[in-house]
């Protein structure tokens, strides 16, 4: 049979992936390394029917706690932004693509709160989880190695449970907003990239998609 593989991005021009780019590229890699189990996509249809998460919607990734804290010591990482400065931009593609549903996927408790109470006119759904073990200017890895090493009470597999949800529910969605600052927004455009198979209207609120700053033709920092 023959070898299943993805090609070497070094071997392909940086615009020139089957006319996609490095987005496509690692769209492809990322469906052939993230292909969920049964198991999985029948806990995301759960939880879809228990948010009532149906239809089409906007993706919203809000990273606050111990990535504020990295922000703030680095000398090159912009610092975080306000849960409105992301829902109004939300609002804004909402409008422009007529729909009305929000995933919003937050390591903030309070921005879930904050964002119901301040856009009503807009459903905003979200996994419904205690999100105060996310709460905390430590680095997430650092807490996870030292919770191993000293039995202290972090629930690891709740840390890691719900950050593949989310990822798995933003890739769903009919556009994206996030911070292509941090790696995780990233990795949700390219997943909803490999999960419909075009790149959909995306808005970045800080740094453009690209590689080390480079802004390929198939990419903007906004969508309009």
């Amino acid at each position: 049979a023959a070898a299943h593989y993805v090609p070497n991005a070094a071997d392909n021009p940086l615009y020139d992936f089957r006319s996609g780019g490095l987005i496509r590229w690692r769209a492809e890699l990322l469906a052939f390394l993230m292909h969920p189990r049964a198991d999985l996509v029948n806990k995301i249809r759960r939880v879809k029917n228990a948010i009532g998460l149906r239809g089409s919607f906007v993706g919203v990734h809000v990273r606050h706690g111990d990535s504020c804290r990295h922000a703030d010591l680095s000398s090159y990482r912009p610092l975080c932004r306000s849960v409105g400065d992301y829902m109004e931009v939300a609002k804004e593609v909402c409008e422009l693509y007529e729909m009305s549903r929000v995933f919003l996927a937050t390591d903030d408790a309070s921005a879930v709160e904050y964002a119901k109470a301040a856009y009503p006119e807009l459903d905003i759904v979200h996994i419904n989880m205690d999100r105060r073990e996310l709460e905390s200017d430590w680095f997430i890895e650092y807490r996870m190695q030292a919770a191993r090493e000293s039995g202290a009470n972090v629930d690891v597999e709740l840390l890691a449970d719900a950050s593949i949800i989310d990822l798995l529910l933003l890739r769903e969605a009919r556009a994206f907003v996030g911070e292509f600052s941090g790696h995780y927004s990233r990795l949700a455009l390219e997943m909803m990239v490999a999960y419909h198979g075009y790149v959909p209207p995306f808005a970045s609120i800080d740094a453009p998609y690209g590689l080390n700053g480079a802004m390929p033709p198939y990419a903007g920092p906004q969508i309009y």
